[in-house]
């Protein structure tokens, strides 16, 4: 954090007559052209600070009032389809939407879509009703992939409707935590409300801070837009509630860095007097490997016979077993799976198609991530032989991912390692005729220290961004 952005956020976070000294001093060292995108976040809640204290400035009014005119403009537009879903669906607003406290307001910051919870049960429900009303699943994901990628590795997803409108609905506010583990927390720390859209549930502000705060944590360190909310909401709170709810979820220890930050910043303790926190004990919940468990991320659709499959990796996942398996299935992926058809981000050449393991896409990306434990890819071979294999990652990716090797087979015969030595690596193999599958997988034991907040960025394996396969000719083919 440089100097600038501690003296915004300071602002963004206090009132106190030093906090506005510093804003406007830096305010009249900087030419209007190189202040902070961050601005834009945080210069809401500068304005309401400085005109807390009889204080006032025109920029920062503007920015103010920018966010509250497109925030309420996007919330008009989507009035008439919040109401009709809450009138057939329990649903509850999260993030910046959902932000029920006394002193929040739309001016305080833009907000890019509308986020709500609702049951995993209700999924279908919701998408009938949002499919008839014009909206569509983002990147346009068909449903199989949705079901069958989407739903078993997060916990939210956004629908859009052009040009402006989108929702994000979520059918867990934790994705490390099970579908019941949400429904439950969200059942217990929020009531039934009205709006002027609908009938919906309000979290209390303890669990919309828990919310925030976690959501914060998974911005990555360069981003610091989710603690001025935080430090909002927590000023109508139970600390001792939100410590208790964050202690449930399982990152206490992240919650309490960014309360340090904000302290930091401040100067001022995030707890006041009767409010101090009881000590709370610093172990986890007990939130095991095993919950963890690769099974959680099996992929059904693009598997031949997922029982098979499971029972292998029961067996410990041992090549040898897989090569007498293949010998009789010929691949565990499905030889016609529905992602060889709409993922467009793998350059692949034509014999190759992709199986069981791989991530849903992400936008934007010229990539495709391989997951723990195993993905797949099907090679098809007219007649036995060899074939150069060239797998191209993408190298920063690559560099900063956390997985160091990842073993290669094909039809269950080890052929090579990709570590870190690079980023392009190529391989001879050896093919049967027809079916030939590929597999990358990630040594076990698994991440032993695995941060249950971070469990969906620790699995990933590789980021593919082509896997090209060219027949090795014979003396015999080139006469």
């Amino acid at each position: 954090m440089n100097s600038a952005e501690k003296i915004i956020l300071n602002a963004a976070m206090s009132r106190t007559e030093r906090s506005a000294q510093d804003w406007f001093d830096y305010k009249n060292s900087t030419p209007q052209s190189e202040m902070p995108h961050m601005l834009s976040w945080c210069g809401g809640f500068i304005y309401k600070n400085l005109q807390s204290m009889g204080k006032n400035d025109e920029y920062l009014k503007g920015i103010y009032r920018y966010n509250w005119t497109a925030n309420q403009y996007r919330l008009g537009r989507l009035a008439p389809i919040l109401e009709k879903i809450s009138s057939e669906i329990e649903i509850a607003p999260v993030k910046s939407f959902g932000l029920n406290n006394t002193n929040s307001s739309l001016g305080l910051r833009p907000i890019g879509d509308f986020d709500f919870f609702a049951s995993i049960r209700d999924l279908p429900s919701l998408r009938e009703i949002l499919l008839a009303n014009g909206y569509s699943l983002f990147m346009d994901i068909e449903l199989e992939e949705f079901n069958d990628k989407i739903l078993s590795s997060r916990g939210s997803w956004s629908y859009h409707k052009p040009p402006i409108d989108d929702l994000d609905v979520h059918w867990k506010l934790f994705d490390e935590h099970s579908n019941k583990f949400n429904e439950d927390i969200v059942k217990s720390n929020s009531y039934l409300s009205e709006s002027k859209w609908g009938r919906h549930r309000s979290l209390t502000n303890e669990m919309a801070a828990v919310v925030i705060s976690h959501h914060h944590a998974l911005q990555g360190g360069g981003s610091y837009s989710g603690l001025c909310d935080l430090n909002l909401i927590l000023k109508d709170c139970s600390f001792d509630q939100v410590r208790k709810l964050v202690h449930r979820v399982g990152f206490l220890d992240v919650f309490e860095r960014q309360l340090a930050i904000i302290e930091s910043v401040t100067r001022i303790p995030t707890w006041k007097g009767d409010n101090r926190p009881t000590n709370l004990p610093r172990v986890l919940p007990n939130i095991t490997i095993k919950k963890l468990h690769m099974f959680k991320f099996i992929q059904e659709k693009t598997l031949r016979s997922s029982l098979i499959y499971k029972m292998w990796l029961l067996l410990g996942a041992k090549s040898r077993v897989e090569e007498i398996l293949l010998k009789y299935i010929k691949a565990f992926s499905s030889w016609s799976s529905y992602m060889s058809t709409n993922i467009a981000s793998v350059k692949l050449t034509a014999n190759l198609q992709l199986g069981t393991g791989w991530h849903y896409r992400y936008p934007g990306n010229n990539f495709q991530w391989t997951t723990y434990p195993d993905t797949r890819v099907i090679l098809h071979s007219g007649d036995p032989g060899k074939f150069e294999l060239k797998i191209n990652l993408v190298p920063f990716t690559w560099g900063i991912c956390l997985s160091s090797r990842i073993e290669c087979f094909i039809n269950g015969k080890f052929f090579g390692n990709i570590d870190k030595t690079g980023s392009s690596f190529t391989f001879i193999v050896e093919t049967n005729e027809g079916i030939n599958e590929l597999s990358f997988r990630s040594p076990k034991p698994w991440n032993s220290d695995l941060n249950v907040l971070t469990f969906n960025w620790l699995r990933m394996q590789l980021p593919v961004e082509s896997i090209l396969a060219t027949r090795i000719l014979n003396q015999d083919e080139f006469k």
